[in-house]
């Protein structure tokens, strides 16, 4: 079966799910863009479904491919260092995102990879953009079945969320509050929708600061919300000051 068939059976199938959104066609000139931002061209299943459809939700929001161009969430600007990776503090510049789980789960090719003509996808999970130990999908055809099988059977996790804050917009993701840098993920159970770069770059803010090992025995006093120098809307932990030493006056007898 060609790519193009197996992309039209996918779409169909997907179609006929709730909880479904499909872009109308893209074009070539704007693949053409992305292969030109990635240095490679995008796989060839990937380009075909491009073309028969420029982005996709299903799951009620909760799992999305991106698309390229006006008219959906772009995977060029998506990928730029300034959009969100910046916030991180793991190096996330060979990743190269080409969907998200409503709470910001990437699902990533990399670089490397695809200017090998390899188009293995990974995921990076939202707390710490962690890379799992094996790869979701050792293809971008291998990864639409996967997709399909969680459309037709959204977890438990999507139906909890869909009940707390319902369906997530194209441009959106849900987030956890308190954090769970803060409380701990089981304690973090309150949903709430944001824009989906401010999510991330909240999210990388956190991280930077909370994770670092030098910072595990301190106490948070309150966290400060800023704008920064490029008009993005950012996060700063406020510690508990640190206790004085004491100063020890050391007595012998002589």
């Amino acid at each position: 079966m060609n790519h193009e068939r197996a992309i039209c059976q996918f779409l169909d199938e997907v179609r006929a799910l709730p909880g479904v959104t499909v872009a109308a066609p893209g074009s070539l000139r704007q693949i053409e863009r992305v292969d030109a931002f990635v240095g490679a061209e995008l796989p060839a299943a990937h380009r075909a479904l491009l073309l028969a459809a420029n982005g996709l939700t299903t799951s009620f929001g909760y799992q999305r491919l991106f698309g390229v161009g006006d008219g959906c969430q772009d995977i060029g600007p998506w990928n730029a260092y300034h959009t969100w990776k910046f916030a991180w503090p793991r190096q996330l510049e060979d990743y190269f995102s080409i969907g998200q789980t409503g709470w910001g789960d990437q699902l990533v090719y990399r670089l490397n990879d695809l200017r090998l003509g390899r188009s293995v996808v990974y995921w990076l999970d939202h707390f710490l953009m962690e890379v799992a130990d094996e790869p979701v999908a050792d293809s971008f055809e291998s990864l639409l079945g996967r997709l399909l099988a969680t459309a037709r059977t959204p977890g438990d996790g999507v139906q909890e969320a869909r009940r707390q804050i319902g369906d997530l917009g194209p441009d959106q993701l849900a987030v956890f509050s308190p954090s769970p840098f803060l409380l701990g993920l089981e304690r973090a159970t309150a949903l709430s929708k944001m824009g989906a770069r401010t999510a991330m770059v909240t999210n990388g803010d956190l991280a930077a600061q909370l994770v670092d090992s030098d910072n595990q025995t301190r106490r948070v006093d309150h966290i400060d919300s800023y704008m920064d120098d490029r008009g993005r809307s950012r996060l700063r932990v406020v510690w508990v000051p640190l206790a004085p030493l004491m100063d020890e006056t050391v007595t012998a007898d002589y």
